[in-house]
């Protein structure tokens, strides 16, 4: 123990005497009955003070008054200092919109040019449009360079908002939506659970949230039903875009024009239709008056606007619900009616059975009253299902496929896709093919 105690003291002082420069009497730091290696120390001190060290380091000179210590078995007791750990805390700073948070979104009305450089000068390689989001990836003074979607580029930092700040702006111009999250969810009328069920919605499905509080949130499904679903079973979150390429510029360009191509198409097949039938009705009038000429009769035959075009119905149910598979996976577009680039619900059943040579209604409660009824525990592949909206209209159409399920154009996240024919509650059926 004396020996290990020793040692000990040999390293501290040794410490002592490279921070301290020396410059400490040992006298000074120890006890007076401690006289023993005091002088001994000071001595040394005094020795070491000249200019001349010699080879002899100051360790094993250190070392060899310990020893001459160690002869004489003098014990050195070293005072335990305690030293308390020193914490140091950080200012907490409160963050209300943590998802925003290097995050960058632009302040601006249309859109945000992205560059390839850090000046107004260089290439533009996109746009970020308001109500698009962008990672910060690097931010400057006057410029940031930011990831969204397939651009990676720079924007000015004047026109971009992140943080709270973005949060904020978000908050006042920018809709919040609902993602289920759970297999099968409850709309509800009224924030209870005991409260009567509107419709079912499925998980993965997105909705518009109306109003929120800290444990309901009302929410807008399809086009016209309203209702409230537990947030504990959604994930609620600002419905943001990400940038567009030049790329995609130019594609999105092309698929515009080719719509309006298709549109015109269809409008001038549909006033073809239109004047077939009422030639067809002409001849058929003619041809009474002809043969009821001696008792002047004329008979009027009605004509019922047909949604087939005569002499094209060549193909039977299941072609063309497996035709409309071939689309799954495409994306939903609002107002689209392309099967390739994009088609809303009505848009996507109206262009498939078009392939057949079908006029059918462009809206999906025009639909609902095309071909004939059927009834729900009837249906057969090809058929068209319903579904309304909170003030009963028809917000939504699917067709039917076989197997109790549907495929539909669904929403912008879930594009053109196969569900559950009770996925949401239908309220018609209609068919279209013989």
């Amino acid at each position: 123990m004396k020996i290990k105690t020793l040692r000990l003291v040999t390293v501290l002082f040794v410490g002592g005497l490279f921070i301290n420069g020396m410059s400490v009497q040992a006298s000074g730091v120890y006890k007076d009955s401690l006289v023993g290696i005091t002088a001994a120390l000071d001595q040394y001190i005094e020795d070491t003070s000249s200019t001349d060290h010699g080879n002899v380091s100051i360790t094993e000179k250190v070392e060899k008054v310990v020893e001459a210590q160690v002869a004489n078995e003098v014990i050195i007791e070293v005072p335990v200092v305690e030293v308390e750990e020193v914490t140091v805390i950080q200012p907490e700073v409160e963050v209300k919109y943590p998802q925003f948070v290097g995050i960058a979104i632009p302040s601006v009305e249309d859109s945000l040019n992205i560059r390839a450089e850090a000046s107004e000068e260089s290439e533009r390689l996109g746009k970020l449009p308001a109500g698009a989001a962008a990672q910060i990836i690097e931010q400057g003074e006057v410029w940031s360079k930011i990831v969204s979607g397939a651009v990676t580029g720079y924007v000015k930092n004047e026109f971009i908002l992140s943080g709270d700040a973005a949060g904020v702006y978000a908050e006042e111009h920018f809709e919040k939506v609902a993602t289920v999250i759970t297999e099968t969810l409850y709309v509800r009328a009224a924030e209870d659970v005991n409260s009567s069920c509107i419709t079912m919605v499925p998980e993965g499905d997105t909705y518009k949230v109306v109003e929120e509080d800290e444990t309901w949130a009302e929410v807008q499904v399809n086009d016209g039903t309203l209702g409230y679903v537990a947030k504990e079973y959604v994930n609620i979150s600002f419905l943001l875009d990400s940038a567009v390429s030049k790329e995609e510029e130019d594609a999105l360009a092309a698929r515009l024009a080719q719509e309006e191509k298709e549109k015109q198409e269809a409008e001038e097949a549909a006033e073809a239709a239109k004047s077939a039938a009422t030639n067809k009705k002409t001849n058929t009038t003619n041809t009474t008056n002809t043969t009821t000429a001696a008792t002047t009769t004329t008979t009027t035959t009605t004509t019922t606007t047909s949604v087939v075009v005569a002499g094209l119905d060549t193909a039977g149910r299941s072609d063309i619900a497996n035709y409309a598979l071939q689309f799954v996976g495409n994306p939903y577009v609002y107002g689209g009616t392309s099967l390739t680039n994009g088609a809303d619900c009505s848009g996507f059943i109206k262009s498939i059975y078009a392939n057949f040579g079908y006029i059918l209604p462009r809206s999906s409660a025009e639909q609902a009253n095309a071909g004939v009824a059927v009834g729900l525990d009837a249906l057969q592949p090809g058929d068209l299902l319903f579904y309304a909206g909170s003030g009963g209209g028809i917000s939504h159409v699917t067709m039917y496929i076989g197997g109790g399920q549907v495929v539909h154009a669904s929403s912008t996240k879930d594009g053109i896709k196969i569900s559950n024919v009770n996925y949401r509650t239908p309220c018609s059926a209609r068919r279209i093919a013989n």
